[in-house]
């Protein structure tokens, strides 16, 4: 009897354990699941800003590249007009020297035709006067054109 009750006692001891053992594995077991559905949750959060810090960059480069191209457009436009300026000035300025060469050109012709006036003075010669008269216009033309 006593050996039957010290094994009977011995089969309850070890059940006991064995249910213990497995509801502390049950227990490990929703612990862990817990964590894993943490870290997963973790790292989907952490995935989903990197992609959204990603998305922003991407767009940020975007904006800056459009940037990038109006500013060298709007470059090549002022360059291209610079150029244009420039020619436009350097054909002005052609112009305003011949111009001047012209006007040097018909002051000699003018102190000519004093001269010639002075030297004809008693002759009375019409057309010489005119012709000065003429000069002085045109060269007061050229000075006010130029």
């Amino acid at each position: 009897d006593a050996d039957e009750e010290l094994a009977a006692a011995a089969e309850d001891a070890k059940a006991a354990e064995l249910e213990r053992l497995r509801n502390a594995l049950q227990v490990a077991e929703t612990v862990s699941t817990h964590a894993k559905a943490e870290a997963e949750g973790a790292h989907a959060e952490a995935a989903e800003r990197a992609r959204a810090e990603a998305e922003r960059t991407r767009r940020e480069r975007l904006k800056l590249e459009r940037e990038l191209a109006g500013a060298n457009q709007a470059l090549a436009v002022t360059e291209t007009r610079a150029l244009e300026a420039a020619s436009t000035a350097k054909k002005s300025a052609e112009a305003v020297q011949a111009g001047l060469e012209r006007e040097c050109g018909l002051e000699r012709e003018l102190a000519e035709a004093r001269r010639q006036l002075v030297a004809g003075a008693g002759a009375g010669s019409r057309s010489n006067f005119q012709e000065f008269v003429a000069l002085k216009r045109e060269i007061a033309n050229l000075r006010s054109t130029n």
